[in-house]
């Protein structure tokens, strides 16, 4: 038996540029010229989806059914792009629709028997792009550790559950300044490290996204300079380093 480089793949196991190019002209039809040329700009693309074709793969144009008990946003109907295996996703493959709030959301990555795996989600919010890169439950919502990142710098590294942050991660500002964290249901929960632009930070208890409790403050040198109690909404200086 050939090994599989040696093997002439039929057109029916390829990707087609004309295919992508389909794909971009729905998406900026649809309204979202900014996400579609995004695409457009990605000259890897259509290399990152040749690198996964083989001859146990066909490469197919069908429809999405969406996802209708997502929450909290809904995922209508829209376009996949990619390998199968009989009459479900299985590969490697680029998946376009709407949620119902009318968004653009671009899924690029790997399904296994019809189920989403690894992807990496592209979508706009108020004209700046937003992606994320990690694991997805059935309903195409991070689950595990995953990377997510906007145009305007904001980022967070962790863990996720259906879709939020929940677990430890960093999430890092679009001014500066980072939080190292425990998180619950998309809040800051539980103890945590707030690092300021000037390089001072905050340690201590967070509940439910508010400071809570005793926090201890820190120069950039590790030197502490106070000890603020949010709990009974007062601050007590009295271990200034001057």
């Amino acid at each position: 038996m050939q090994p599989q480089e040696y093997i002439q793949l039929s057109n029916r196991n390829r990707f087609e540029d004309g295919k992508i190019i389909e794909l971009i002209d729905r998406i900026r039809n649809d309204g979202d010229a900014k996400l579609a040329d995004i695409i457009q700009e990605d000259k890897q693309l259509i290399e990152r989806l040749r690198q996964h074709e083989d001859i146990h793969h066909t490469v197919e144009q069908n429809i999405f059914e969406g996802v209708k008990d997502r929450d909290p946003v809904l995922l209508e109907g829209g376009v996949y792009y990619g390998q199968m295996k009989g009459v479900v996703r299985d590969g490697y493959g680029l998946l376009y629709c709407l949620d119902e709030l009318n968004n653009s959301e671009l899924f690029e990555g790997k399904w296994e028997l019809g189920v989403p795996v690894r992807v990496k989600h592209s979508y706009i919010v108020n004209n700046e792009w937003c992606k994320g890169v990690g694991k997805v439950d059935s309903s195409y919502l991070f689950n595990g550790i995953a990377k997510w990142y906007c145009e305007n710098g904001e980022q967070f590294l962790g863990y996720w559950e259906k879709g939020q942050k929940n677990g430890y991660g960093e999430y890092k500002y679009r001014f500066g300044g980072k939080h190292q964290g425990y998180w619950l249901i998309d809040e800051k929960h539980g103890l945590g490290k707030c690092t300021y632009r000037d390089g001072t930070y905050e340690f201590g208890e967070y509940k439910e996204n508010e400071k809570y409790g005793e926090h201890k403050c820190f120069r950039n040198d590790g030197r502490i300079f106070a000890l603020r109690n949010y709990k009974e909404e007062m601050m007590d200086d009295s271990h200034l380093d001057s």
